[in-house]
């Protein structure tokens, strides 16, 4: 092998380094946005499910003083016909 095909391969291996280092960086940098993606989106649904858990109390509460027995009962009280009726006595 003659000097120039010494320095020739010297040249491949710095290059094939560099390139190493290069890919290695690109994988870091998949595995952190993976990862951050996933993140993401288990805070939004995380948020999604405490927020309901907020507020569905609330919504129990707002449905039960508009409808004592729940909201079937009010639905049957205005099916049945005389519901209406005593719907009518109560407001005058």
């Amino acid at each position: 092998m003659g000097p120039e095909e010494i320095q020739n391969l010297n040249e491949i291996k710095a290059t094939a380094i560099e390139n190493n280092i290069l890919l290695k960086k690109l994988v870091r940098q998949g595995k952190i946005a993976l990862w951050s993606k996933v993140g993401y989106f288990a805070l939004i649904i995380l948020i999604t499910v405490g927020a309901f858990a907020l507020i569905k109390p609330m919504m129990g509460s707002l449905l039960g003083a508009y409808a004592p027995d729940g909201i079937g009962a009010s639905l049957k009280s205005f099916s049945s016909p005389g519901g209406l009726d005593g719907l009518r006595s109560l407001a005058e």
